[in-house]
């Protein structure tokens, strides 16, 4: 792992300068995109800020919708939405996918 700031590595014949996805650290602190998630939502937390963090009942509603394109996969059909967790447990006689 390479540390703060750009050290190279002579062994190392190609080097490709960036950040990587957490962010990058610059002044012994971490700064880039999980910072700032992290910053704003503390932030709605604490003081009610408005921020682009889903509700637990858009990310439950997002997380079905997907539970649903995985199963209508399995099934090889269209599945009527919302699904129930029923929908999710093997019917006797249906073979998934695999």
């Amino acid at each position: 792992a390479q540390g703060e700031g750009y050290a190279p590595d002579a062994a190392r014949r190609v080097d490709f300068l960036g950040s990587y996805p957490p962010g990058d650290i610059a002044l012994g602190e971490l700064r880039g995109p999980m910072r700032e998630e992290t910053e704003q939502w503390l932030n709605r937390l604490a003081v009610g800020v408005t921020t682009q963090h889903a509700t637990a009942a858009e990310a439950h509603d997002r997380l079905m919708l997907t539970k649903a394109f995985d199963l209508s996969a399995r099934l090889k059909r269209a599945v009527p939405l919302p699904i129930a967790a029923e929908s999710e447990k093997p019917r006797v006689g249906v073979r998934a996918a695999g």
